[in-house]
């Protein structure tokens, strides 16, 4: 497998709390299939792109720090889809082309 993309139109997180250096989790649903999982850690020295154990699931990992910008991203943008390359370990979020100035969240 090189390159692997999935859409996504729904999301839901959880907030940690506890001794554990896993701030928060995003959760990426296509329909009702689960496609991808956002992992905001804490002491994490370089992000990480890999699939879970059974390859259903894309996981990226960043730092807490960007789990604002990212939720704030998914509330503003759509359509969005998640990309993973198995090959480099390496994954991204995009959205589709926008028209400049379309001043999304105003009235």
């Amino acid at each position: 497998m090189s390159w692997r993309t999935e859409r996504f139109d729904s999301y839901w997180f959880r907030i940690h709390a506890g001794d554990r250096d896993s701030a928060a989790t995003v959760y990426l649903k296509d329909g009702q299939k689960l496609v991808a999982s956002l992992l905001f850690m804490y002491n994490l020295n370089q992000t990480k792109a890999y699939t879970s154990t059974n390859g259903n699931r894309i996981i990226l990992e960043y730092p807490a720090e960007q789990l604002h910008a990212i939720l704030e991203t998914m509330r503003q943008e759509k359509p969005l889809s998640i990309h993973y390359s198995d090959n480099q370990k390496w994954g991204y979020i995009t959205s589709a082309d926008e028209q400049v100035g379309e001043e999304e969240g105003g009235s």
